[in-house]
Parts: structure tokens; C-alpha cells; sequence
């Protein structure tokens, strides 16, 4: 019994330093990442527009004034209950028969604990570098 009283305040003393050292790490965070996709630009684009379907986990966004099919794609999260927030923009260049797609996701994570594992663990393009997976996949189909 001690030894679960032990591992208990010491998983709550980890969580709590990782916090504490979450709160000294700036909300706001710029990830980026780029891959060379064998699709057109407006396939790709398509792709993107039924998200949902081929990349699980998506949040809620609205398109930006900014966007210009199929060229560039800027996005905001916009459920605001959400631990995280911000803007991707995405790129689309074409490169032969290939296009290079680059994201860049300009973001604020709001949990210090979050954010703390978002610098130090998973890093601020891990979502993108997947994402850029998922897109070359489906293309691929």
C-alpha cells in the first residue's frame, strides 16, 4: 500500500513540475512542415475540402478571406472550448506533375501541461508532418 501512495504523489509531483514548467513556455508557437506530393494542386485541394473523411480528429474550422483555390488554404479553428487554437495556412505549388504543399500553423495552446508536451514531446509540427502523411496517402489512392 505505501508503495501505491508513493507512485501516486510522485506521478502527481511530475504532472505538477511539467505544469509549472508549461506556464514559463509562450501560448503562441509557429510549426512548419513541407512534403513533395505526386497529385495536381486541385486534386489535392479536393482531398483537403473532405478532410474529415481521410484525417481523423479534425477540429471545427472556418475558411479565411485569404484563401485562393487552389493555391492557398487558410484555416481557424474555431471552437474556442478547445484546449488549443489558431491558423493553418496551406500552401499548394506546383512542381511538374508533383505539388509541394507546405502548412504552416501559426498556434496557441492555452493548458500549461499541453503546452509543456506540445514543445518537449510531440513538437509543433508533429500534427502537420501527419497530416502531409495522411494527404500524400489519399492522393496516392
Amino acid at each position: 500500500m505505501g508503495y501505491l501512495i508513493t507512485a501516486v504523489v510522485a506521478l502527481a509531483g511530475a504532472l505538477a513540475a511539467l505544469t509549472l514548467a508549461g506556464l514559463f513556455l509562450p501560448k503562441q508557437h509557429t510549426g512548419r512542415a513541407e512534403a513533395l506530393i505526386a497529385a495536381p494542386a486541385e486534386k489535392l485541394w479536393d482531398l483537403m475540402e473532405r478532410e474529415r473523411q481521410w484525417f481523423p480528429n479534425v477540429p471545427p474550422t472556418v475558411t479565411l478571406p485569404e484563401t485562393t483555390r487552389p493555391h492557398k488554404r487558410v484555416t481557424k479553428i474555431s471552437d474556442a472550448s478547445l484546449p488549443f487554437g489558431g491558423i493553418w495556412t496551406v500552401t499548394l505549388t506546383p512542381e511538374g506533375g508533383q505539388t509541394k504543399v507546405g502548412i504552416v500553423e501559426d498556434g496557441e495552446v492555452y493548458n500549461p501541461l499541453f503546452r509543456f508536451l506540445a514543445r518537449f514531446v510531440f513538437g509543433h509540427d508533429m500534427t502537420a508532418k501527419n497530416y502531409l502523411k495522411a494527404l500524400a496517402s489519399e492522393a496516392a489512392k
